[in-house]
């Protein structure tokens, strides 16, 4: 009995941890101020369409994400897919968008996507890029953020310089326009620029169609 009341309180701290080490019921993200954001505007960010959403800082772009309901980050996702569906030039972009939209329509958007769920649809996914002639940048620009396109824009969520890893923990975190924490399966700028520096793990809003959880620090942007 003693080892599995043992086994539970270090579950409980675990979660704790997970949860960015707040006292707040949900955790929507590591950022503190703009995890108070969320917690204060509830329901006027889950009012929010894809270009409100869009137009916010990259942190709570994602925090946003995070307070939607499942129904509504799939909706989110299927307006951007139909979105970039709109603008194919070619029969491969199309094939390749609609292979992603497919993906979407089959979840249900209430939880991170396993690492086996990843393997499989980069396997199908990675060559069909490669068919379209899309560089990896536009691969995540396309399906590993919410904005407009495939195409950096203005507002662009990636960290601003690879130097960032020179930065103390303490001072990403404080920078609101930049994510606190971004990587997991290459998602992260051109796909080969995650630093070494492990982040306090964040639910949702990483990886494709944010369904990874985001767990390093991103460093530059893809060109």
């Amino acid at each position: 009995m003693k080892s599995i009341i043992q086994r539970l309180l270090y579950l409980s701290f675990t979660v704790a941890v997970i949860s960015c080490s707040t006292n707040d019921e949900v955790c929507y993200s590591c950022n503190e101020s703009v995890n108070e954001w969320a917690h204060e505007n509830i329901v006027s960010i889950q009012a929010m369409d894809r270009q409100a959403i869009v137009s916010l800082p990259g942190e709570k772009q994602r925090a946003a994400f995070r307070v939607q309901t499942p129904e509504k980050r799939k909706l989110l996702w299927k307006n951007k897919l139909s979105q970039l569906l709109n603008e194919a030039k070619s029969k491969e972009e199309e094939k390749l968008i609609l292979f992603v939209d497919n993906f979407a329509s089959k979840l249900s958007f209430d939880r991170e996507l396993t690492d086996r769920e990843y393997y499989d649809f980069e396997k199908e996914l990675l060559p069909l890029v490669e068919k379209s002639g899309w560089t990896k940048s536009e691969m995540v620009y396309a399906f590993g953020t919410l904005q407009n396109g495939k195409k950096k824009i203005k507002n662009d969520f990636f960290a601003k310089n690879s130097s960032i890893k020179k930065l103390s923990l303490n001072l990403v975190a404080n920078a609101e326009e930049d994510p606190d924490c971004n990587c997991k399966w290459g998602w992260c700028g051109d796909g080969s620029d995650c630093e070494d520096d492990d982040c306090e793990e964040t639910n949702l809003g990483c990886g494709a169609i944010w369904l990874g959880s985001c767990t390093k620090i991103c460093g530059g942007n893809p060109n």
